[in-house]
């Protein structure tokens, strides 16, 4: 697709104001210098400013559409660098012989996203997809259980580069045997039910944020476990989801200003982690997940977003 045909094919989509722009800080780094764009949308009353880049992969991969304004990066299925989740990437058809299609009706969905978010009518989504919102820094693998009940956990450090987390030794072993290498122990923390009250989830991802919102059972598991100033700390926390089941998170919590209760621990630095996880839970949603009903999304076909069952 030459430059003026996405020109046109934004235009029709209601984007105003286009401009060519090149190699802007926005785009992901990339040794093709392939062409972006910058220009206006109204959404929920509001001018905003998008990016618009055609990857390489272009027409079999969809048009990647970034949130230039403020005001959109910090709604949900937005992602740390400001790109826009229009859908799914499973179950995701591209109809490549239909291009003008495929941008106009990703645009399509980028507006009714946004428009979502700036009116919060899906702001449980945060809470839903806790685990995609959380810094993505490092990733641990993980076989650490997710329940209502704290409990201390062991990690496995290569170096101060934690690797794996699991709830003993033992699990440890059994899911990552080419991963125990320093042992130490954790600590797993299972928060109450809280709203994030217009809170982003990287907001939390500080100690002192997580501390307020620990279960009672976790605030006197806290407060019984000692630490001093010179170790560190891999914590998992629990975030309650709706459907029952919990997001799990983490923290290295380290540079402890203080000896005594991790209730009361300062430490100077936490840092975020992600998990890879395979406990029970996440493998039963997994497999639940693969065996339920199929759905199909068509994009690029003409009349809008089709939809197969």
């Amino acid at each position: 697709m030459d430059a003026n045909a996405l020109k046109v094919a934004l235009a029709q989509a209601g984007v105003g104001d286009v401009v060519a722009v090149s190699k802007p800080a926005w785009r992901p780094q990339s040794d093709v210098n392939e062409e972006c764009f910058e220009g206006t949308m109204v959404v929920a009353g509001l001018p905003l400013r998008f990016g618009f880049w055609l990857p390489g992969g272009f027409p079999v991969s969809l048009p990647k559409i970034f949130g230039l304004s403020s005001e959109v990066q910090r709604l949900p299925h937005v992602d740390e660098h400001s790109l826009i989740c229009a859908f799914e990437e499973e179950n995701t058809l591209l109809d490549y012989r239909a291009e003008d299609n495929l941008v106009r009706e990703t645009v399509q969905r980028v507006r009714s996203v946004i428009e979502d978010g700036l009116l919060g009518l899906n702001r449980d989504e945060f809470l839903t997809e806790f685990e995609a919102y959380w810094p993505r820094q490092v990733d641990v693998l993980s076989a650490v259980t997710p329940n209502d009940k704290p409990s201390e956990i062991k990690a496995s450090l290569d170096g101060s580069s934690i690797v794996a987390l699991a709830d003993g030794d033992e699990a440890l072993r059994s899911y990552f045997p080419n991963r125990t290498k320093q042992l130490k122990r954790g600590v797993y923390l299972p928060l109450d039910q809280f709203d994030l009250a217009g809170r982003h989830p990287r907001d939390l991802a500080r100690w002192t944020e997580l501390v307020p919102l620990l279960s009672a059972t976790s605030i006197e598991f806290a407060q019984a476990m000692q630490i001093t100033k010179k170790q560190s700390l891999p914590v998992v926390v629990g975030v309650p989801r709706a459907d029952g089941d919990r997001a799990l998170v983490g923290l290295h919590l380290r540079k402890f200003l203080n000896d005594g209760s991790l209730i009361d621990a300062r430490p100077r630095a936490a840092e975020p982690f992600t998990l890879t996880r395979f406990d029970a839970a996440r493998v039963r949603e997994r497999i639940v997940a693969k065996g339920g009903g199929h759905r199909v999304v068509v994009i690029g076909c003409g009349s809008g977003i089709c939809q197969r069952a």
